[in-house]
């Protein structure tokens, strides 16, 4: 068993008692082995494992020849949230965000921002530091408009995100469900030729599409927020337009809200350039990562792109028109990306131009220029059904 543990710590089994015991008095090798009695003044050599110790002590550790290990070593797997962490952020970087990083407590300038709702649930500190560190921030958008609104200083147009977690006032002691919780927020910020026509909440809307996309969530859709106003205090409050913003949705669940960002709050920030934001309930939205998700097949056959524009009344939204291509088009339309949208006297105070990509495949055959036109002349009928909508 000696030999066995000898050989276990990498030890020459023949040399190394011999080199550590030779100058030893009470050491002696016989002839089943060596013989040691230890000094009464040695208590800590009791047993068997303690001599060995202390020929190893005496041999010497960086005696030991260097030797490979037995086996691989296999680091453990991050945990599921972390990679779903990491895998939305890698999302938004992929479309340009860039990830920002602010303090989990605010002060007077982030409190200021907020409505009265959200100051209602603010987490205060008995006894602040400062001034600017006086609660934990109910909401990350704040915090993130406010570096967006230094940054602006010294570029034209940004886009930031940042996901953190937030702190509320729970509704009674017991009730801990909402007290801590994780959100992402996020910000667009660009000059744009057409100011004050909310050209910057589709520029949002597409990169917000082409993030969900590449997470696996092409269900992704929009609804309007709440009737009142001010039901959605519970979220941004103050920060959106409340007639310029969405829902964000996956099947019945809400995931999240954007919109234009109020011109009262970008002169408040003072930013100077046309902006829209929103803030993503991670918890909610980790969710519908986690879900399983259909495989299907790229086609192997060639794509068909045309492109379509659409005069229509003010008034309409631009999923309307969307949902009437699609259910025009059928099976063999795989896509409809909207790249252009235009307001302005020269086409009527009560009207805007909608231009999409629409994408023809196949996942049997090869599309044919007459199947392609038949497609596109039922589509444009589709859309001058109603009065007032005209394709151009």
């Amino acid at each position: 068993e000696m030999r066995a543990i000898f050989e276990r710590l990498g030890f020459d089994v023949e040399t190394a008692p011999r080199v550590a015991l030779r100058n030893q008095k009470r050491a002696t090798l016989g002839a089943t082995g060596w013989t040691v009695v230890v000094p009464t003044a040695r208590r800590d050599i009791a047993i068997e494992e303690d001599l060995i110790e202390e020929v190893g002590r005496i041999y010497g550790y960086d005696s030991i020849p260097e030797t490979r290990p037995q086996s691989d070593l296999v680091s453990a797997a991050a945990p599921l949230e972390v990679r779903n962490r990491d895998r939305t952020l890698a999302a938004f970087y992929a479309a340009g965000f860039t990830e920002a990083r602010t303090y989990s407590f605010i002060g007077d300038r982030e409190t200021a921002l907020l409505d009265d709702g959200a100051r209602k649930t603010l987490i205060e500190l008995e006894n602040p530091q400062s001034r600017s560190a006086t609660a934990l921030r109910p909401l990350v958008l704040p915090s993130l408009a406010l570096a967006a609104a230094e940054a602006l200083k010294f570029t034209p147009s940004l886009r930031y995100c940042e996901l953190a977690r937030v702190f509320r006032h729970s509704k009674t002691a017991r009730d801990t469900s909402g007290l801590e919780e994780n959100r992402l927020a996020f910000i667009v910020a660009e000059k744009t030729k057409e100011a004050g026509r909310g050209f910057v909440f589709y520029e949002l809307k597409g990169a917000l599409d082409s993030i969900f996309e590449s997470l696996g969530l092409p269900e992704v859709w929009y609804d309007d927020v709440p009737s009142t106003p001010a039901l959605i205090t519970q979220d941004v409050g103050r920060f959106l337009h409340p007639y310029q913003a969405a829902l964000i949705k996956i099947g019945n669940r809400t995931v999240g809200i954007m919109g234009v960002v109020h011109p009262d709050m970008r002169n408040v920030l003072d930013i100077p350039v046309e902006a829209a934001a929103g803030e993503l309930y991670f918890d909610a939205f980790e969710k519908e990562l986690e879900s399983e998700k259909e495989y299907r097949a790229v086609s192997k056959y060639p794509a068909v792109l045309r492109d379509i524009a659409v005069l229509v009344p003010k008034d309409i939204r631009m999923t309307e028109v969307e949902d009437r291509i699609q259910n025009a088009g059928g099976e063999l339309l795989a896509d409809v990306d909207l790249f252009d949208a235009f307001e302005g006297d020269e086409i009527g105070a009560d009207k805007k131009n909608l231009a999409f990509h629409l994408i023809f495949q196949s996942e049997e055959r090869t599309l044919t220029v007459a199947e392609v036109e038949a497609l596109m002349k039922k589509i444009t009928s589709a859309l001058e059904a109603d009065e007032g909508w005209e394709v151009r």
